[in-house]
């Protein structure tokens, strides 16, 4: 096995677990007695958490290598699903959100940079990355109504422990080039923002907006929209595991047939317009709007690395560059999380979709003045 497919392995196996827990964990809380505004509130967690730990990792690895952090992703996966495996108060849930936070930051902050130092055809190789991301979530995400029905939520949560243990043997498995010495003048060179790019410096907004906008869909919105349309949750499953699915095949397609200004347009175009129709649309048709719903974030997701391939210039430090960029989307979307819980309270789902919606068309608009030459 190569190191790209021990990496994708690793990956797909977070993503598989990541996507049974997008199902199964808004709605253990709504079993376990959690109010919507406190399930917001925890979920507000994981951004930040994510993003600080995912931070200081990522110019650990350009310093001490990526292998550790592959490793430390499959050991916190299992103790976080555990954590959640006992987890009935708000306090215990938001325990574990930080324990998930600091797993997928250790994944997070390696797998880009390594598949960047592993490919000469940087966004060729982190499109592959992302559709192999995609389709494993897919898969967990279709069988997460299932798991739940036949299995119930605790014996659930116990398959996600055993499949992620698959991941460790892989993580040992990594090999890689030996990293330069450990020090703080080169901590502080690659920090540098003022040595940076402009075109890296306007990227660092371009990522704040879009985490503005995205915040307000994430986690556990969409599972929770869904049920508020009187879906069960093996419905709810199919449907989020077929918007995945969509993901990463119109992830594939997009990337190779349309230029990168063409999928910024087309997905400011399909991602304001669908969220525009959930505002009116329900029950069938909400849940149709949601499946199709894939393609805009097939477009997002291959504009979001191509961005990160025509910024991160930088060999040595790619995990650090790609970390900083992430902070500042990782912000924005702690901050639209953390209201989410209180506008959907008062004001109900169709206002999170219009600001979202209207956030995304400036952070398309960005994206083409400042990106217009590629």
């Amino acid at each position: 096995m190569n190191q790209n497919r021990k990496a994708f392995f690793i990956q797909g196996i977070d993503s598989f677990v990541s996507g049974i827990l997008t199902i199964l964990l808004p709605l253990l809380m709504l079993e376990r007695g959690i109010d919507i505004i406190s399930i917001g509130l925890i979920y507000a967690a994981l951004p930040i958490i994510f993003q600080l730990t995912r931070f200081a990792f990522a110019i650990l690895s350009d310093f001490i290598g990526r292998k550790i952090f592959f490793l430390l992703n499959g050991i916190l996966r299992v103790f976080y699903t555990l954590i959640y495996y006992f987890a009935f108060s708000p306090l215990e849930f938001l325990f574990g959100k930080i324990a998930e936070g600091t797993s997928s930051a250790s994944l997070w902050a390696v797998n880009r940079a390594f598949v960047l130092e592993q490919n000469k055809e940087k966004w060729k190789g982190l499109i592959e990355m992302r559709v192999f991301d995609f389709i494993s979530e897919a898969l967990g995400t279709l069988i997460a109504g299932f798991l739940i029905v036949f299995l119930f939520y605790s014996n659930a949560l116990i398959f996600c422990i055993l499949i992620s243990f698959l991941s460790i043997p892989a993580s040992l498995k990594i090999s890689e080039k030996k990293k330069r010495g450990f020090g703080i003048k080169e901590i502080l060179e690659i920090l540098d923002i003022s040595k940076k790019t402009k075109i890296f410096k306007k990227a660092l907004i371009i990522f704040f907006i879009l985490g503005l906008s995205l915040g307000l869909t994430a986690y556990y919105i969409f599972p929770l929209f869904l049920k508020e349309n009187g879906y069960d949750v093996e419905s709810i499953g199919l449907i989020l595991g077929i918007q995945a699915f969509i993901n990463g095949v119109s992830l594939y397609y997009f990337s190779k047939r349309f230029s990168f200004k063409k999928i910024i347009i087309y997905s400011a175009i399909l991602y304001f317009s669908f969220l525009l129709l959930l505002c009116f649309l329900k029950n069938f048709w909400a849940g149709l709007i949601l499946i199709a719903f894939g393609l805009a974030n097939g477009l997002l997701t291959a504009g979001i690395e191509g961005i990160f391939s025509r910024t991160t210039t930088n060999g040595f430090a790619y995990g650090t560059d790609i970390g900083l960029l992430m902070t500042t989307f990782h912000t924005g979307r702690t901050i639209s999380l953390g209201f989410s819980g209180f506008l959907i309270s008062f004001y109900g789902f169709p206002i999170l979709f219009i600001i979202s919606a209207l956030i995304f068309l400036l952070y398309s608009f960005l994206v083409l003045k400042y990106f217009r030459k590629s």
